[in-house]
């Protein structure tokens, strides 16, 4: 819906202020409806945090981080006829920590926002209400008109809702559940599917205090020397805005602490933990009024486990502690039930963790990065169709403009060698190529091909002599010699001709073969089909080993877990080598967490063989699956969540660490989702042949399973399938195709509707 016909004079207003001051500001503009207002969409960009109230509703808080990203929402049902109040808090950044330095720094505090309204009335006409000068903001005690204001340029407004996210078209109501459905699978999937996620989220104990609990709110022990504080947990990770209830006898401040490897001694800030600066720039201080209050933190933040503190001597009582949920709203929801309950939480768990790192775009761990990682964005959207039938989101983090070792994304082709993160341009146009084949959107395709060509040309410059390319060492300091990592495995050590890497760029020359014939430029299809030629014949010449039977770095003596699932997983490898690589794998790598990341132990690659990676290992379990080992695709998914799920989890690791019982440092990392996808698309065996599945293979295996069902939804509704008992029921859209592959002499049933 793009209601605009002309650019009305849009500004960025903010606010300079003095560090004496509050940081937060707010601006208000008044919006006259005379008639019922049909549809109604906001769009803003901010670069702080900014929090918008329409009518004293909260919508949302963009945090200002994400380079052009646009904000995008529909707020149709918070509009009335008559005067609606339009206000924005803004406040001097997202990290406060690093954020205050820079403030110190400068002098001043100061942050701005651009904002647009489209409205449209249900009698056909609109109204843009744009930020300008009339939007007004409180200077000791009045109301004067917006103190600081840019003009945003032709240039900028174009581009300035280019990318704006998917929400507008959302429709913001659960699907309706087809009988269809619910007669494959039973009432029980409708409950689930139907039940709304709860507008707040609150702690379901206290852990650790020195206040004293009277009644349902904590108070300061006057006996107490110590500054009061109070450590909430929230079992799980939550996503939200922090609100409270407090009552004190003297202006304070509150230190909100957000853990981040979800164990109270993260609070202590050990100087030794990596991630300790991350947790200090994380902290939030609030300002509290003397009296009794309600305070409403506009920073978004991800944690399970929540201190606030109040300074030394406060006399301050808390209560009603709750997060304010932001989450990406589902209207479809994706279900898997089988007789083993813990594949049952696996899959769960898997569906929550990409859950909670969906936002405008999909997000990698949203305690720390909180950024779009092309080489997280494959399973991201695959996780996504089965977990709630969505793809959209791929098309918005594409957009992104990150930093070229997250996106992908090159400025030139000739330059930039000693980058980090080389592999994740090759993932970033194996995401181009699984949208396109997941949606047939040809107009994506165009929009893309010309960036994604360009990631295709840094990868072939890169190429040597002996058609593979050499990675040399990323060093990121000449003065510290820090290095950075250097590709998926994150290891100065592995350098040189790799087989993970190399297996990549054949995937890439092969895939914009493909994505080039589709948009009719043969040329460049034979092109770059003659290239993949000689990389694969390379591939396999020089980086497989006879002795090992495995792919091998060339410079190493080592066998590692992505060198050989890559040239597996695109076709590098032929049925033979294949079956020996997958079984090196498991006679060399398997541990009861999985398949290590390398047989021998190495400095800064997760330390080798002391960790599992659960994003190789869904492409190994796929492997296994695809190869006809069901019993060993589902035991890797039984090894690498379950030692998750056995110490605790509650969301899916970056890594898995070997040793039992311990845990991994970065929580909630939506590449470790692959479960989720597994279970549904391999287990209960409904997989897309076609875009938008319009066509699908039925082919379940059960490996032992007493039954399995689910749910797959769709853009044209819900796929149900229940497998029990040699016979097989399956629910589809009527004009789906479907292929059934199932033992001989079962009862297969299709129901279309």
């Amino acid at each position: 819906m793009w209601i605009n016909t002309e650019k009305p004079r849009l500004v960025w207003i903010g606010n300079k202020r003095p560090l004496c001051e509050d940081e937060h500001v707010t601006y208000t503009k008044k919006i006259n409806a005379d008639k019922k207002v049909k549809s109604a969409v906001v769009r803003f960009e901010n670069d702080s945090s900014c929090a918008l109230y329409v009518n004293g509703n909260f919508v949302i808080s963009g945090n200002g981080r994400t380079p052009e990203r646009v904000n995008c929402h529909e707020v149709t049902s918070l509009f009335t006829v008559g005067e609606n109040e339009i206000k924005v808090t803004l406040d001097s950044g997202y990290f406060q920590g690093r954020t205050e330095d820079i403030s110190q720094f400068r002098g001043f505090r100061f942050s701005c926002f651009a904002m647009e309204f489209d409205i449209e009335f249900e009698d056909g006409t609109s109204l843009v209400v744009p930020t300008d000068a009339t939007w007004m903001t409180e200077v000791e005690g009045k109301s004067v008109p917006a103190d600081e204001a840019m003009a945003v340029t032709d240039g900028e407004y174009d581009n300035f809702w280019k990318y704006a996210t998917v929400w507008l078209e959302k429709k913001l109501h659960k699907a309706e559940i087809p009988e269809a459905v619910t007669n494959v699978v039973g009432e029980e999937y409708k409950t689930y599917a139907e039940k709304e996620i709860p507008k707040y989220a609150y702690p379901e104990k206290v852990v650790k205090t020195n206040m004293i609990l009277v009644g349902d709110k904590y108070v300061t022990d006057e006996k107490c020397n110590e500054a009061p504080y109070i450590i909430y947990d929230f079992v799980t990770t939550r996503v939200g805005f922090t609100e409270f209830e407090y009552k004190t006898e003297n202006d304070t401040v509150a230190t909100l602490g957000f853990d981040f490897k979800e164990n109270i001694v993260d609070f202590d800030h050990d100087p030794d933990c990596e991630w300790t600066y991350i947790i200090k720039a994380l902290v939030i201080k609030q300002k509290l009024q003397k009296g009794e209050h309600k305070d409403f933190n506009i920073r978004r933040r991800a944690f399970r486990l929540l201190k606030v503190e109040f300074e030394k001597g406060a006399r301050v009582e808390i209560g009603n502690v709750r997060i304010l949920q932001c989450l990406y709203p589902n209207m479809k929801e994706g279900w898997f039930d089988c007789s083993d309950d813990r594949l049952n939480k696996f899959w769960e768990m898997g569906k929550y963790t990409l859950h909670v790192n969906k936002q405008q775009e999909y997000e990698s761990c949203p305690r720390n990065e909180m950024l779009f990682f092309s080489g997280d964005g494959l399973l991201d959207m695959v996780v996504d169709l089965y977990a709630f039938g969505e793809e959209k989101l791929m098309e918005s983090s594409l957009a992104l403009n990150h930093s070229e070792a997250a996106s992908g994304i090159v400025s030139s082709e000739d330059f930039n060698r000693i980058r980090h993160q080389w592999d994740y341009l090759a993932w970033r146009v194996v995401c181009v190529e699984y949208y396109y084949k997941t949606t047939g959107d040809k107009d994506f395709l165009k929009k893309f091909f010309a960036q994604t060509e360009t990631v295709l040309k840094w990868q072939i410059n890169r190429m040597g002599y002996n058609n593979l390319i050499f990675q040399p060492m990323c060093m990121i300091s000449t003065y510290t010699f820090g290095y950075a990592q250097v590709d998926w495995a994150c290891g100065i050590g592995r350098l040189g001709d790799k087989p993970y890497l190399n297996a990549l760029l054949y995937k890439s020359l092969t895939t914009m073969s493909y994505l080039a014939k589709e948009l009719g430029e043969d040329a460049k299809a034979k092109e770059w089909d003659e290239l993949a030629v000689k990389v694969k014949d390379a591939i396999n010449n020089e980086l497989w080993s006879e002795e090992k039977q495995s792919y091998v770095d060339k410079m190493a003596d080592y066998i590692s877990h992505d060198g050989n699932l890559i040239p597996l997983y695109f076709g590098v490898a032929d049925e033979k080598r294949t079956k020996a690589a997958l079984d090196t794998i498991k006679r060399e790598l398997w541990t009861p967490a999985g398949a290590t990341i390398l047989n021998k132990p190495m400095k800064d690659v997760r330390g080798g063989n002391v960790a599992v990676s659960p994003f190789m290992s869904c492409f190994e379990s796929e492997l296994r699956f695809q190869s006809g080992d069901c019993e060993g695709g589902l035991e890797v998914i039984r090894r690498v969540w379950g030692a998750m799920l056995d110490r605790g989890a509650h969301t899916c690791w970056e890594y898995v660490p070997v040793e039992e019982g311990k845990w991994w440092d970065a929580l909630c990392h939506a590449w470790a989702t692959g479960c989720t996808y597994l279970l549904s698309a391999y287990v209960l065996g409904i997989r897309m042949t076609k875009p938008n599945f319009t066509g699908i293979v039925f082919e379940p295996k059960l490996c032992g399973l007493e039954y399995a069902r689910g749910v797959v939804p769709t853009k044209d509704g819900f796929i149900a399938a229940k497998c029990e008992n040699g016979k097989y029921t399956l629910s589809v859209p009527e004009g789906t195709e479907v292929e059934v592959k199932v033992p001989d002499g079962s009862e297969v049933e299709i129901v279309r509707y």
